[in-house]
C-alpha cells in the first residue's frame, strides 16, 4: 500500500494545547515514553547477532492532523514554509510517500534535507485556550537508509523554553515517524484509514516505534500493521490496554522475514496476531502471572512448549523477552 494523500505535520495533543506551558510532548500519555536506557546503535539495527533486540513501550505516542485545514482533534492547520535562502516559502502543497515528506511550490518539488528549519504553524483549540497560533520547526532530519526509517524532530518555544514533540528516545532522541492516511483510536488502539489524515508518531511511542523495527503499514498493511503495535505495546487481549511498562528489552521472528531472534533470546512472551496474543508464556513484564492475563473474561491460552509460528494459522510474530 503506497501512501500518497497530500498532508502536514502537527500534534494533536489535549495535554499540549491547553497548558499552553507546552511541557513534553505530543501524547497525554508521552510521560511514560521517555529515554530507553541500554538500547544500542547496534541493537536497534536489528543486526546484532542475527537478530534484533528492542525496548518496547506502552504508549501509542502518535498525533493527527486533518489535512484540509479544517479544525480535528482540537487541531487546525494555517501554514507549512520552507526555509529557503533566508525567507520562509509558504508550501502550495504538502505531501509523504513512505514515511517521506514532500512539498511543492510551483513546479518545483522539494524533499528530505529541504525541510529542515521548515515551519509548521498550527491552531490549537481547547477549553482553557482558544484559537492560540503555534509555530513548530522541523529541527533535525535522518535521511531513510536501507534498513532504517526518515525521522524528524520538531521543536517549539514554549515561552521561556525550548522543547520538543516528541518524548525522548534513548536512541531515537525525539523523532518523530510520518505516517499518512490512518487514525489510531487511543483508548481501543485500533488503527483505520482515514482521508486527508496524517499521523506523526512519536519513535519512543508504539506507533512510531513499530516501523523503526521494520513494520509499516504501507509494507504490512493497515490490520497487520496495528497488530505489530499491539505487540510492541503488549496488548495482548487486542482492547488497547497495556501490560507492559517502556524499556522491556524483546527480540522478535516474524513471519515476513523482517526480524529474527537475537542470540539473548529467553523466554517465549507470545504468539502475536492481528488482534493482540494468539498465546502467552511469561508475560514481558515479569511481575505479571501468565493466568491473569483474562481477555473478555477468558485466559488467554497457554503457548504450547513446542510452539512456532505455524502452530496458529493467523500467527504474524513470536516474540521473546531478551538481554538488552
Amino acid at each position: 500500500m503506497k501512501l500518497t494523500n497530500r498532508f502536514v505535520i502537527f500534534c494533536s495533543s489535549p495535554v499540549l494545547a491547553a497548558t499552553l506551558l507546552l511541557t513534553t510532548a505530543c501524547d497525554a500519555e508521552s510521560e511514560l515514553a521517555g529515554p530507553e536506557d541500554g538500547e544500542s546503535a547496534q541493537q536497534r539495527a536489528g543486526v546484532a547477532n542475527g537478530g534484533g533486540v528492542y525496548l518496547n513501550t506502552s504508549v501509542i505516542g502518535a498525533d493527527e492532523v486533518d489535512l484540509t485545514k479544517v479544525m480535528h482533534a482540537e487541531v487546525k492547520l494555517i501554514s507549512v514554509k520552507l526555509k529557503i535562502g533566508n525567507k520562509l516559502k509558504l508550501l502550495e502543497q504538502v505531501w509523504a510517500v513512505e514515511g517521506q515528506l514532500y512539498g511543492k511550490i510551483g513546479a518545483t518539488t522539494y524533499t528530505g534535507a529541504a525541510f529542515l528549519n521548515a515551519e509548521v504553524r498550527v491552531r490549537l483549540y481547547t477549553q482553557n485556550y482558544y484559537d492560540v497560533e503555534v509555530p513548530y520547526t522541523i529541527a533535525t532530519f535522518q535521511p531513510a537508509t536501507a534498513d532504517e526509517m526518515p525521522r524528524y524532530t520538531l521543536k517549539y518555544w514554549d515561552g521561556s523554553a525550548l522543547k520538543y514533540l516528541c518524548a525522548p528516545d534513548s536512541v531515537e532522541q525525539a523523532a518523530a515517524i510520518v505516517l499518512d492516511s490512518l487514525t489510531v483510536n487511543k483508548t481501543t488502539g485500533d488503527i483505520t484509514t482515514r482521508a486527508n489524515t496524517m499521523y506523526l508518531g512519536c519513535a519512543s511511542g508504539a506507533v512510531g516505534k513499530a516501523p523503526t523495527w521494520g513494520y509499516t503499514p504501507w509494507g504490512l498493511g493497515l490490520a497487520d500493521f496495528e497488530g505489530m503495535v499491539r505487540m510492541v505495546r503488549a496488548d495482548y487481549c487486542g482492547d488497547g490496554v497495556s501490560w507492559t511498562a517502556p524499556g522491556r528489552a524483546v527480540t522478535i521472528t516474524d513471519v515476513w522475514g523482517i526480524n529474527s531472534f537475537a542470540a539473548q533470546a529467553g523466554a517465549t512472551e507470545a504468539i502475536w496476531g492481528p488482534s493482540g496474543a494468539l498465546c502467552i508464556g511469561q508475560p514481558r513484564d515479569p511481575n505479571i502471572a501468565a493466568a491473569s492475563v483474562v481477555c473478555g473474561g477468558v485466559p488467554v491460552p497457554a503457548c504450547p512448549a513446542n510452539v512456532s509460528l505455524t502452530t496458529y494459522p493467523e500467527a504474524l510474530a513470536w516474540l521473546k523477552s531478551a538481554t538488552p
